[in-house]
């Protein structure tokens, strides 16, 4: 098994990001706008990073094997902490 590429886990957070964001649109019409901060915008944005970076530790098989978890670099992929 693969593991993600840093092109799959961007574009997976990318369309995750704009459905979440098209849903809270949606809950609130009256909003015509979009201001959100430019720093909670970087925050929100580490913080889905990290979100799917766990996930995708705990559960992608190509990241939940035990040879992945020892292998030396595992955390240098998108499922791991470093680059991801």
């Amino acid at each position: 098994m693969e593991r993600p590429t840093k092109e799959q886990v961007d574009q997976a957070i990318e369309n995750a990001g704009l459905a979440f964001w098209a849903t809270i649109a949606a809950a609130f019409p009256e909003i015509k706008t979009g201001d959100f901060p430019p720093d909670a915008d970087y925050a929100f944005k580490a913080a889905q990073r990290d979100a799917v970076s766990l996930w995708l530790e705990w559960n992608h098989p190509a990241l939940n094997e035990p040879e992945a978890q020892a292998s030396p670099g595992a955390g240098d992929t998108p499922g791991g902490h470093e680059g991801a």
